[in-house]
């Protein structure tokens, strides 16, 4: 199995990208989660700057109730990341789904965005030969400390035309996850709701947990 990853085209101008260094976000080692790709890339002039990067983390199997907290992980580790690249916090000022738009915290009504982002979710085996399922949660970001537009839009066209590669379906979730998740949505037809939910909530948030807010 080919391993997710983002794959992106840099417009031009700028002429040319290089390679650069930029923090990962920690990750909490209980849940075993891991980067499993990093790329970073700067601008030639420095103006802007592009992160890529695949989370895997192990899991039981899928259900759906499980995306939301794994997209709001994954938007965790966008923030985490925007503002290494933004010097400073940065806040979601517009979310179309994958497609985010980020914004100086603080920053007055209107204002442009300092970084754009997109994100993904992928599954996969740990290896050939092994039946462990993980979930990759990817993404992508492009931002710029500079005021100028131009650089910003280039990160927008970026960022829009991302795509990820690789992957496979995901996992069936086993008779004990799917149980659980048979009772959260039918939880007002069962004594046993309560207990569910909290329950659910308890796995899915071992299983797909948000990493603390890191700050520069």
């Amino acid at each position: 199995m080919i391993l997710p990853t983002i794959t992106f085209e840099p417009p031009r101008p700028p002429p040319s990208w290089v390679a650069t260094e930029i923090a990962q976000p920690a990750l909490p080692g209980a849940g075993g989660s891991s980067f499993s790709s990093w790329v970073a890339q700067r601008s030639e002039d420095g103006q802007h700057t592009l992160v890529a990067g695949c989370v895997a983390t192990p899991i039981p199997g899928w259900v759906e109730p499980m995306r939301r907290p794994a997209m709001a992980r994954t938007t965790g580790l966008i923030l985490a990341t925007a503002e290494r690249i933004v010097a400073s916090p940065v806040v979601v000022t517009s979310d179309t789904g994958n497609v985010l738009e980020l914004t100086v915290a603080g920053s007055p009504a209107g204002t442009r965005a300092s970084a754009y982002a997109r994100r993904f979710i992928a599954f996969g085996d740990s290896a050939a030969n092994d039946n462990e399922h993980k979930i990759f949660t990817c993404y992508f970001v492009c931002g710029s400390k500079a005021a100028d537009a131009k650089p910003l839009d280039a990160c927008a066209e970026i960022a829009a035309r991302a795509e990820l590669r690789g992957g496979a379906l995901p996992p069936a979730p086993g008779l004990a996850l799917s149980t659980i998740a048979w009772l959260v949505h039918h939880a007002r037809q069962t004594v046993l709701g309560g207990g569910a939910v909290v329950a659910t909530a308890g796995l899915l948030a071992i299983v797909t947990r948000r990493k603390p807010r890191a700050r520069i």
